[in-house]
């Protein structure tokens, strides 16, 4: 199937409730045994998350992806400038999908499009290891900084060579 990725603005406020459904399938399935069940809960009511998205989206900050593969949504990627660094801020695909390189397409174009920054870093969960070895497959490295929120965040940074 075709891979399709989408650059949403301000404009594309009704993709909220796809990129709301994304957010709370891949957080359902994917976070189960890493955050508590009612941290899960709390973050995975449609109307809050869908209100986020087009609040993100009218906002303007930062860079949003969609995904489709074939006619449905599938992925998103959220990024953004820090300085003269880039962090992704999330990266979630459709439980569906995995393994099918809707996340691979995603992390290769914010890759392409952050690729006049000095590193670009993300915070996994620690204890998602299927997460930190997608990571460390598109060039990330653990930077020895942590923090705990809902759940220990391990930093993972990718450096690029030609700055």
């Amino acid at each position: 199937m075709n891979i399709q990725i989408s650059v949403l603005g301000p404009q594309d406020v009704s993709a909220a409730a796809d990129l709301a459904r994304i957010m709370i399938d891949a957080w359902r399935c994917g976070f189960r045994g890493i955050l508590p069940d009612a941290t899960i809960d709390k973050y995975t009511q449609f109307e809050p998350c869908a209100n986020m998205f087009q609040q993100i989206l009218r906002s303007g900050t930062g860079t949003m992806y969609l995904a489709r593969l074939g006619d449905k949504a599938s992925g998103l990627l959220y990024w953004f400038p820090e300085g003269d660094n880039a962090r992704i801020e999330a990266l979630l695909t459709i439980p569906e999908v995995w393994g099918q390189g809707v996340a691979a397409a995603l992390m290769n174009q914010v890759l392409t499009d952050a690729g006049n920054f000095h590193t670009i870093a993300v915070w996994p969960f620690a204890e998602n290891r299927r997460a930190r070895r997608f990571y460390e497959k598109h060039g990330f490295s653990p930077s020895g900084r942590n923090h705990t929120g809902d759940a220990k965040e391990v930093e993972y940074l990718r450096t690029n060579a030609t700055i």
